[in-house]
């Protein structure tokens, strides 16, 4: 019997991770990652001396710090900048895609060996898609019909799940942290500080206490709701309307950049089957 159910579950975990599917959500998602890479770097452009090569500014990680923090030259770094927006240039409308992924990795790899809070949390999370999206077959290769050739859907897979561990994690998070989220004023603060707050709807609706506390609790249901909820196909639709509307939410009433909300959002075409 145990390994009756053993056989179901290696069967399903290697339909899931190994099975063939048209490649066109990666196809799109690989164009969607490559011109959110250039706006995300190329403002960066003109400040790439004081971002990088100032010591001040600088986080260097343990392998910087025991190399002596070295500062590369500020021509250097602006020249891997601008190599980096060209490369992802070249995976959004080259017909060659991967020989500009391996350029934007290496340049990728070169900038967080520099500063350790590159980009805080959604940098992190486009350099890891990055690394994923490689496993992926972009290439749109044509079968004889003129459809996009089939192909193993691992990393596709593998960037789900990145996306939908974010939530899990942050919603764990403020599980975590019951005293100050769970009574609304982690939300009431965010609203009215000028930090982040003080923008757009909540710059004129003055929340009360206790419907930040409604939204507290409903954000963390939703959160948990849309990591799993993405994975069935009666739930997934659901799962990104309210994804949207999560993101929608915090953009109209938090100083949040919206490379984040973008960066999120985009993953949604990963989960919208080719029919």
């Amino acid at each position: 019997m145990v390994s009756r159910e053993w056989r179901k579950m290696r069967q399903a975990l290697s339909h899931f991770f190994l099975a063939s599917a048209p490649a066109r959500p990666v196809v799109r998602f690989r164009k969607l990652l490559g011109l959110w890479t250039i706006f995300y770097w190329a403002p960066r452009l003109p400040h790439a001396t004081e971002i990088y090569a100032r010591p001040f500014l600088r986080r260097v990680g343990p392998l910087g710090q025991a190399l002596g923090s070295p500062l590369p030259p500020g021509w250097l770094v602006t020249s891997v900048m601008v190599l980096l927006v060209l490369a992802a240039g070249g995976v959004v409308w080259s017909q060659r895609p991967r020989r500009y992924h391996l350029v934007v990795i290496a340049c990728l790899i070169f900038l967080h060996s520099l500063d350790t809070m590159m980009g805080r949390a959604y940098g992190a999370i486009g350099f890891i898609a990055w690394l994923l999206l490689f496993m992926a077959p972009y290439e749109e290769v044509l079968d004889e019909d003129g459809s996009i050739r089939p192909g193993p859907v691992t990393a596709q897979r593998l960037l789900g799940l990145l996306w939908s561990s974010v939530y899990l994690f942050t919603a764990a998070a403020k599980i975590l942290e019951a005293n100050r989220w769970n009574s609304g004023r982690a939300i009431w603060r965010a609203f009215h500080g000028q930090a982040y707050g003080d923008w757009l709807v909540s710059h004129w609706v003055d929340v009360p206490l206790w419907a930040c506390q409604v939204g507290a609790w409903g954000t963390v249901i939703a959160e948990v709701f849309l990591a799993i909820g993405i994975w069935f196909p009666r739930t997934r639709r659901s799962a990104m309307v309210v994804c949207v509307l999560l993101h929608l939410t915090m953009t109209l009433n938090l100083r949040v950049s919206a490379l984040f909300p973008t960066l999120m959002l985009m993953h949604l075409v990963l989960f919208i089957p080719d029919e």
